[in-house]
C-alpha cells in the first residue's frame, strides 16, 4: 500500500481552464456603471425637484413641498431605471451579443472586466460604429429597462392591472429620450468634426519661402541707372522692377527693416472659417438669428437714414411753425 501511495503522481495544483458554471463570471458590467448610475439618479432626482418647485409657483401652491415629492420621485425611478439597465438588461444583452452594438461594446470593455470573463469564443473585430448605429445605441437597454421599471412600480403601487400600459408608455417614454440624447451626440461629433477640418485646411496652407526672402533682402551694388560700370558712356536705363507685384513684410535680417517677399500670391486664410464667423454659425442653426451680406447691411443703413431725414424734416417743419407763430404774436 505505501509503495503505491508514494508511486502514484503528484497532484497538479495548476487551476483548471475557467468553465461557464461560475455565473459570476460570465456577467459583463461596465466598470463606469457606479459612477453613472449615481450621477443619473442624482441628475433624475434634481430635474423632478426643479419641476415639482416650477408647478408649484405656477399652481400658488407650495412650491417646497411639490419639489422634495417629485424630487422623491424622480428619484426613485431614477434608481429603478438605471439600476436595471446597467445592472441586469445591458449585461444580458452583451453577454447575447444582441446587435451590433452589443458585440462592439462588448469588445470595448477594459482587459480587467474581460479577465473576469470564460474563455469565449474570439470576438470578432467589430467595424468602426456609423452614425445609424450610433442613432440607435442603448434604445433596446433602454426600452427594457423603461418596461420593467414601469410595470415593477405601477404595479406595486396601483395594482396589477396597470402593469401593462405602465409599461408599454415608460418603455416608450425611455426609448424616445435615448434617441434624443443620441441625436445630440451625434451633433456633438459633427461640430467637432467639422471644427477639425478647419483646423486641418488651416495647418495645410503652404509656409513662406524664407530662403528667397533672405536672398531677396541682401541688398546688391548697383551703378546709377544709364551709366555702366565698365565705360562711362551712357548707355540704355536699367528696367525698372515692378513695384506693384511685390509685398513688403518687415524684416530684422534686412537693414531697412523690410524684405521682399518672393512670392506675393500667398493664400490667405479664409474670413468665413475664422472663430468669429463659425460663433455666428453656430448661433444661426441653433438661435432665431442670421448674418446679414453686406448688401442687406447697406439697406438696413439706407432705411435707417431715410427714416433719420425724415425725423430731421418733420422737426424743422413743426421749428417753423412755432417760429411764425412767435413772431406773428
Amino acid at each position: 500500500m505505501a509503495s503505491s501511495s508514494s508511486s502514484s503522481s503528484p497532484v497538479s495544483s495548476r487551476p483548471g481552464p475557467m468553465t461557464p458554471s461560475s455565473p459570476s463570471l460570465t456577467y459583463p458590467v461596465d466598470p463606469d456603471a457606479p459612477t453613472f448610475v449615481a450621477q443619473a439618479i442624482l441628475a433624475s432626482a434634481s430635474l423632478g425637484a426643479g419641476t415639482g418647485a416650477v408647478i408649484g409657483v405656477l399652481q400658488s401652491a407650495n412650491p417646497f413641498i411639490l419639489s422634495v415629492n417629485m424630487g422623491i420621485n424622480a428619484g426613485v425611478v431614477g434608481v429603478t431605471f438605471f439600476g436595471l439597465r446597467e445592472y441586469l438588461v445591458s449585461p444580458l444583452l452583451l453577454s447575447g451579443r444582441a446587435t451590433t452594438s452589443h458585440t462592439r461594446r462588448l469588445a470595448e470593455l477594459s482587459e480587467k472586466q474581460r479577465g473576469k470573463l470564460p474563455l469565449p469564443p474570439p470576438l470578432p473585430l467589430p467595424s468602426p460604429s456609423s452614425v445609424e448605429e450610433l442613432r440607435f445605441e442603448r434604445v433596446l437597454d433602454s426600452s427594457i429597462a423603461g418596461a420593467l421599471t414601469g410595470g415593477l412600480l405601477s404595479g406595486g403601487l396601483r395594482g396589477p392591472r396597470t402593469i401593462v400600459p405602465a409599461s408599454v408608455t415608460l418603455s416608450l417614454i425611455a426609448s424616445a429620450l435615448q434617441l434624443s440624447v443620441n441625436q445630440l451626440r451625434i451633433t456633438r461629433l459633427h461640430l467637432l468634426a467639422r471644427s477639425t477640418e478647419t483646423g486641418a485646411n488651416a495647418a495645410e496652407l503652404p509656409p513662406q519661402n524664407t530662403s528667397s526672402q533672405e536672398q531677396n533682402s541682401t541688398p546688391t551694388p548697383t551703378t546709377a541707372p544709364g551709366y555702366s560700370s565698365s565705360s562711362s558712356s551712357p548707355s540704355a536705363p536699367a528696367p525698372r522692377p515692378n513695384v506693384a507685384s511685390q509685398t513688403y513684410t518687415p524684416s530684422s535680417n534686412s537693414e531697412s527693416g523690410y524684405t521682399i517677399m518672393s512670392d506675393p500670391t500667398q493664400p490667405v486664410a479664409d474670413p468665413e472659417n475664422s472663430l468669429p464667423s463659425r460663433i455666428m454659425g453656430f448661433m444661426s442653426a441653433v438661435l432665431p438669428v442670421r448674418r446679414l451680406s453686406d448688401d442687406e447691411y447697406l439697406a438696413a443703413l439706407e432705411k435707417q437714414r431715410k427714416e433719420v431725414d425724415g425725423r430731421l424734416r418733420e422737426i424743422a417743419t413743426e421749428e417753423e411753425k412755432i417760429f411764425e407763430g412767435m413772431t406773428r404774436a
